[in-house]
């Protein structure tokens, strides 16, 4: 009788019982198994480069909806503070209707005007209350989690953008993803040509069984074997054959994809430096724009006060003086996403000027 754990195993006088072990160390396979480690390695890697691509793709939704928040607070702070013209306009209109010199009816585009900022606030407000929802999701945080946000005004990318930026041949996660998609092709080629060879291993095992050596004196008994296998398919009507030409053609297909792809990642890069240069042209002109209307405002107010302007001259300035300010506040955040866009292209997460200056 021979006991297992959880079992008793009754042999007969005639019966034979072999427990035994087997082992195998392939010597020559052709290259299947070094094809194996590399289709596995290859396979690991671009794992790894899907994350980091992942990565970079929520990174610059974060940034976009960053900005979007930034761009709805600076709608709402243009608004407050033309609210706040407008009352002080009021009160100056009012004034002069006391005096006489300035009709009643002349008071009801004020006040209009300072209503309708009083709904821009709230349409601003609303605005805020979305974008921060949305930049709460793409952090991967509750949508209605309170969050407050601040940015340096004068912090400004890079401009003209640097030479060693324009310069820059980093690869990106995409193209690192193609590299090893090619690699893992390249290895199951490999694995295919090796069914082609033969296969050469050492074969070891170890016995525990009856009647053991000899019949006439049966017993339980201990021993080993040692051997070599060799095989070699010489013939299967050209079905492994079919398998390299197939893997084969798989490889050469992503190296087709492959350069594609890098023709369109150059044309991205081209298209998002073109995007940041026109957005920041934009945004050096904007600047001008609000300075100016800002002064043609000013002045307007300054004649209005001494009947030098008309109600409806400084209700003009002041229409100018919001758009452009609120058109500045777009291009301002047009500039911060098309710089991280245009990083993104290029491959890179962050770029500190001052920094890449004093370590080229």
């Amino acid at each position: 009788m021979l006991t297992i754990p959880g079992k008793n195993i009754t042999i007969g006088e005639h019966e034979k019982a072999d427990l035994a072990l087997y082992l195998m160390q392939p010597l020559y396979t052709g290259g299947r198994i070094e094809g194996g480690i590399r289709a596995a390695t290859a396979g690991f890697q671009g794992s790894e480069y899907q994350i980091a691509l992942a990565k970079s793709q929520v990174r610059n939704q974060v940034i976009a909806a960053f900005y979007q928040v930034s761009k709805a607070q600076e709608f709402k702070r243009i608004a407050t503070a033309s609210r706040e013209l407008i009352a002080s306009h009021l009160k100056d209109a009012t004034n002069l209707t006391d005096q006489g010199m300035l009709l009643k009816s002349d008071l009801l585009p004020i006040d209009i005007r300072r209503l309708d900022m009083e709904l821009k606030i709230i349409e601003a407000e609303n605005a805020i209350a979305r974008a921060k929802a949305a930049l709460l999701e793409r952090m991967g945080l509750p949508p209605d989690n309170p969050i407050e946000i601040s940015r340096q005004e004068n912090q400004q990318p890079p401009w003209p953008i640097p030479g060693e930026l324009l310069s820059s041949t980093i690869e990106r996660p995409e193209q690192k993803i193609a590299e090893q998609q090619v690699e893992a092709a390249a290895a199951e080629t490999d694995i295919a040509a090796g069914g082609l060879k033969p296969q050469v291993g050492l074969t070891a095992s170890g016995h525990y069984g009856w009647p053991g050596f000899v019949a006439t004196q049966p017993e339980w008994e201990t021993w080993w074997q040692a051997g070599m296998n060799v095989s070699w398919n010489i013939f299967d009507m050209d079905q492994q054959k079919n398998e390299v030409n197939a893997a084969a053609s798989k490889k050469s297909r992503l190296e087709q994809v492959k350069t594609a792809l890098d023709r369109r990642i150059e044309l991205d890069r081209i298209n998002t430096r073109l995007s940041y240069e026109e957005a920041y042209r934009k945004m050096l002109i904007a600047k001008e724009k609000v300075a100016s209307a800002q002064a043609n405002f000013n002045t307007k107010g300054d004649n209005f006060k001494v009947g030098m302007a008309t109600n409806t001259d400084f209700l003009d300035a002041h229409t100018e003086l919001m758009n452009a300010e609120s058109e500045l506040a777009v291009i301002s955040a047009e500039v911060q996403t098309a710089w991280a866009d245009y990083l993104r292209a290029k491959g890179v997460e962050e770029w500190r000027y001052d920094l890449a200056k004093e370590n080229p």
